[in-house]
Order: structure tokens, then sequence, then C-alpha cells
């Protein structure tokens, strides 16, 4: 949805998919990246916490930290 245009159709169903398994790191990071996408900065950035928190390695939880911080 998030690639085709329907952005609120890909974060209601990514938001969906995220209650119902809360530590699956590409839901989060998807929820985060659409949350940005759509202007929703706040939401984005609870997000990429979250999934700073599940990422899977170093490199990827220092990527999230420098995206982070460009957006606060």
């Amino acid at each position: 949805h998030g690639k085709k245009g329907p952005v609120y159709d890909a974060i209601s169903e990514l938001e969906t998919a995220v209650e119902i398994n809360a530590k699956h790191f590409p839901a989060v990071k998807n929820l985060g990246i659409l949350y940005q996408k759509a202007g929703f900065r706040n939401k984005a950035v609870e997000m990429w916490e979250r999934a700073l928190s599940l990422a899977p390695d170093e490199p990827t939880r220092h990527s999230i930290k420098e995206h982070l911080l460009n957006l606060l």
C-alpha cells in the first residue's frame, strides 16, 4: 500500500500488524516510515524508537539512531 500511494490504508494495515506482533521489526520500521511520509512526525519518532529497540544488529541500530537525530 505504501508504495502504491494510499498511505493511510498502509498505515492502518501496519498498525494492525504491529498490534498482532509488536516485536516484528520490519512492521515497526515500515510504520515509522509511513508515519513520516504522511507528516506525523511524533508518531514517526515513536515508531523509530521502538524499531531501535528491536533492531536485529548494531549497524541497523546505528542507522536508526542517525535517522532519529535527523528527525529531532
